[in-house]
Parts: structure tokens; C-alpha cells; sequence
């Protein structure tokens, strides 16, 4: 193992406004406070140090037993400079 892992956090909105922000990992994360800004094409907020954000929207559900998988078509991706380098 090489110490990194992949982690998506995954940015909702709720029917009253309301922004839920949480981790997704096969690992368990643990995390403070996370800073957050407006995403450029979507309604949910995105994480704002984030070295790269990609702004999806539905495009399909798929039934998997008792739980919904979930597929999405990338409508706009952020790169930092840093992520590049």
C-alpha cells in the first residue's frame, strides 16, 4: 500500500437549500472543517482546496440489490495548476 487512497466527497443539496458535504472512501475518514465554495455549473457547493472537482449531474440509476447506484455525466472539471505539476 502506498499510504494514498482515493477519496470523493460528494456535495448534495437538499430540497429546502440546505448543502450536505460528505466523504466517500472505501477507508473511514475523519475530517474537521472543511472549507467550501459555489460550483461554476451545479447547485451543490464544492470543496474549495480540492486540487481538482469534477460537477456532475444524473444521468442514469441502476438498481443493486437494496441500494441505487448512481451514474453521472461530467458537465464541468476544475484543475488547480498544483495538480498538474
Amino acid at each position: 500500500m502506498t499510504g494514498r487512497w482515493p477519496l470523493t466527497w460528494a456535495s448534495t443539496p437538499s430540497a429546502d437549500g440546505a448543502h450536505d458535504l460528505a466523504p466517500h472512501s472505501f477507508f473511514t475518514i475523519f475530517f474537521t472543517i472543511v472549507e467550501s465554495e459555489p460550483s461554476l455549473r451545479g447547485k451543490p457547493l464544492r470543496v474549495a482546496d480540492s486540487p481538482v472537482a469534477l460537477e456532475c449531474e444524473v444521468h442514469s440509476t441502476l438498481g443493486a440489490g437494496d441500494s441505487p447506484v448512481v451514474f453521472g455525466q461530467v458537465v464541468h472539471a476544475v484543475v488547480s495548476r498544483q495538480a498538474g505539476e
